[in-house]
């Protein structure tokens, strides 16, 4: 005689785990849930690159940055002060800042592949300035028009607040602590200080 096994009976302590078969999603509605998580995943891994191996977003990115801000006599480049590690850096605490970093050296790299290369860092640099001046015209609102309206704010921001870039402007630095030394004396008649 064989004997079948009784399944278990669940006690009011015992119950079973079902709370995923009650959710009933539909495969649309799991993907519409993932979605979001999906596209923030690569963010991370482009802005890591700035704590160490440099990679080619980021070598775009430095591109990109020196043709808003190039080095001449008087003012080192963009990278040449850090600016690129300096967004870079931001990117990494501001998730939609690094995301916009992300798609827009994503969308230069694009426009690269297009003339035959595998990213921007690597076309000649009039080709760089064409793919730029593009950016620069597109609709307002559309990617390439908000990433270079948004790098190029942020950019000179970083730029300017460097002393090294101060004197291609004939700033020589704030006037305190070596300037106006008699500042708590009275005004001197004529005007002059």
């Amino acid at each position: 005689m064989v004997m079948q096994a009784t399944p278990p009976r669940y006690t009011s302590t015992m119950r079973p785990i079902d709370t995923f078969a009650r959710l009933k999603l539909t495969r649309r509605q799991l993907l519409e849930l993932l979605l979001p998580l999906a596209a923030w995943l690569p963010a991370p891994l482009l802005l890591a690159s700035a704590a160490g191996e440099v990679g080619p977003a980021a070598r775009s990115l430095a591109a990109f940055l020196g043709l808003l801000l190039p080095a001449d006599e008087l003012s080192p480049s963009a990278s040449q002060v850090g600016v690129d590690a300096s967004l870079l850096e931001e990117g990494r605490s501001d998730r939609e800042f690094g995301r916009l970093i992300e798609l827009g050296t994503g969308w230069l790299d694009g426009q690269a592949k297009s003339q035959g290369v595998e990213a921007f860092h690597q076309l000649a640099e009039e080709r760089q300035l064409l793919i730029v001046s593009i950016a620069e015209h597109q609709r307002a609102r559309s990617l390439p028009r908000v990433f270079f309206e948004n790098m190029r704010h942020r950019a000179v921001g970083h730029y300017y607040a460097n002393p090294r870039t101060w004197p291609g402007v004939g700033y020589s630095g704030p006037p305190q602590p070596r300037g106006f030394a008699d500042h708590d004396q009275p005004m001197r008649p004529g005007g002059d200080g």
